[in-house]
């Protein structure tokens, strides 16, 4: 089953997350408006954003400091121009993207005058190989998204191999 069909809803998961911390930083890597009311969706954001005390990126006026970043997940090829134009930063799923992320948003950086060290490049479905892991480093990837199990003791263990191989890459 594609990994994608088993997500929860974004926001009752991160009712969820923000119900049982209060370090992380919550969000989620897409939201797709046309799919959803306008109105509900503001006031699930507002609510969520009131009830972890700030730690949702995703609303106009947070509790959190500044403006939340404006990330852009999608594969289409005009969208490192728009990234380049207005956003904060782009996830890409790894191997839907046709074309190389990382030149890509470096020329319409380039175009747009802004520059890629700016904006966070991140990997959805990251892989779990080291060497593999670290050429997407180098290609200017900074940010690594995992798809992990829903439920059961399969989750603690994955996220102890991601937390083992982050350490990896940080020595």
């Amino acid at each position: 089953m594609d990994p994608l069909m088993r997500l929860y809803d974004p926001f009752a998961a991160q009712a969820g997350a923000a119900a049982v911390t209060e370090r992380l930083l919550l969000g989620f890597a897409v939201c797709l408006m046309t799919h959803r009311d306008l109105i509900n969706t503001a006031m699930a954001v507002a609510s969520l954003d009131l009830m972890s005390n700030g730690p949702l990126s995703a609303l106009p006026k947070p509790v959190q400091l500044g403006r939340p970043p404006v990330w852009i997940g999608s594969n289409s090829k005009s969208v490192a121009g728009r990234v380049a134009d207005y956003a904060d930063g782009w996830i890409v799923y790894r191997g839907m993207d046709k074309g190389d992320a990382p030149a890509d948003l470096r020329a319409a950086c380039l175009d747009a005058g802004r520059n890629f060290d700016d904006l966070t490049l991140s990997l959805m479905d990251a892989p779990r190989a080291e060497a593999e892991l670290r050429g997407f480093i180098d290609a200017g990837f900074r940010k690594f998204i995992y798809m992990l199990p829903q439920a059961g003791e399969a989750v603690l263990h994955e996220l102890d191999e991601i937390a083992a191989l982050a350490a990896r890459l940080r020595a």
